[in-house]
């Protein structure tokens, strides 16, 4: 089973009739505290169940200063969508990169991921 992760756009262009797909993701202010809430939204093209682990990997220079995960049961064909926060990130102006990572939980060597810029970040954060 093939893997991808395609722009926000839903253009999942790479093999996108096969394994799993980030349709979309954005990052959002908790109206109670500074902490910032990861949320995404994935699709299953492969033709069983899978619960998809979608993880957050937040990084300045190099170094991983924060990771937020959550599991989402998905069926063929469908999409689900989850979310977790960040509670580590002190500054986002000092996020570097960051990576989105999606796995089935039996079959961890299946896993696709796609880096995203620290502009990304702030872009998103800051809609």
């Amino acid at each position: 089973m093939a893997g991808c992760l395609g722009d926000d756009s839903g253009d999942n262009s790479e093999d996108s009739d096969s394994g799993f797909a980030l349709v979309e993701h954005d990052f959002n202010r908790s109206e109670n505290s500074n902490s910032i809430e990861f949320t995404g939204t994935v699709e299953n093209n492969t033709d069983t169940d899978h619960n998809i682990d979608v993880e957050l990997e937040v990084n300045s220079d190099g170094s991983l200063v924060d990771n937020a995960s959550f599991e989402v049961t998905v069926r063929p064909g469908e999409t689900g969508n989850g979310g977790a926060f960040l509670t580590e990130l002190e500054s986002p102006v000092d996020v570097t990169d960051y990576v989105v990572r999606l796995s089935e939980g039996l079959f961890p060597d299946l896993t696709v991921e796609r880096e995203f810029s620290g502009d990304e970040f702030r872009t998103k954060l800051n809609r």
